[in-house]
C-alpha cells in the first residue's frame, strides 16, 4: 500500500461499497437498514452473525436486503 492511512480508510471504504454492488442490487448496510426500524446496528449484526437474518458479510461489514430486514420485523410481529 502506498500513501497515509486516511487514503486507506478512504480505499477500503470504497471497496466495501463497490463490494457490495457487486453482490447485487438492493444491498444496503446494517446501519443504512437500521434507520427507521426499532433495531440497532448492533442488533442487526448479532442477528446475521448467529444466522436469524439473511445478510452477507463483505470484508468486517454486513450488508442486507431491505425486504429480508421486512420478513425477519414479520416473523416477530407474529408471534
Amino acid at each position: 500500500k502506498s500513501g497515509t492511512p486516511a487514503r486507506w480508510s478512504v480505499e477500503r471504504s470504497l471497496d466495501i461499497y463497490l463490494d457490495a454492488f457487486r453482490r447485487g442490487p438492493g444491498y444496503v448496510s446494517l446501519a443504512e437498514a437500521a434507520k427507521g426500524t426499532p433495531y440497532s446496528q448492533e442488533y442487526l449484526s448479532l442477528l446475521a452473525r448467529k444466522g436469524r437474518i439473511e445478510a452477507v458479510k463483505l470484508g468486517r461489514n454486513w450488508f442486507i436486503k431491505k425486504p429480508a430486514l421486512a420478513a425477519y420485523e414479520r416473523s416477530k410481529k407474529g408471534r
